[in-house]
């Protein structure tokens, strides 16, 4: 009686050891993915909100991916509470904003990141805001 009890908590542990394991591995969100263009006149301001929420509403760690090119945006916003317990964003293109700051209509700025725990931005891309007009 007490080897069955023993091999079912061994068990348990290694089902309750996989599923927290399964659950932690990190999620990548490429921009890419959801339709950049990254050929500096295209608006790729929809596809950077989509992987943006993607990337916070994933279980995961999870890391936005802006790789090289140059990328057109007017505002966003990238908003938490997250449900990932941490978010990377790794910027490796070049975000241009538009020049006309009477574009930034809803948030009153370009780039918002609000609520987000455990966020850190690497990469040694570049944020552009189009000089001291906007």
């Amino acid at each position: 009686m007490k080897m069955g009890f023993t091999i079912a908590l061994e068990a348990f542990s290694f089902l309750f050891l996989f599923v927290l394991v399964t659950k932690a591995k990190a999620a990548d969100f490429n921009v890419k993915q959801y339709g950049e263009k990254a050929d500096g006149i295209s608006d790729d301001t929809g596809a950077i909100v989509s992987a943006c929420r993607e990337a916070c509403t994933s279980m995961a760690p999870s890391t936005l991916i802006i790789p090289s090119g140059k990328y057109v945006a007017g505002e966003v916003s990238f908003q938490g509470p997250c449900k990932a317990s941490s978010v990377t964003i790794n910027l490796l293109g070049t975000l241009d904003a538009p020049i006309d700051p009477r574009e930034f209509k809803s948030q009153g700025s370009w780039v918002l990141f609000q609520n987000i725990d455990g966020l850190t931005v690497w990469g040694g891309g570049i944020l552009d805001g189009q000089g001291s007009v906007a």
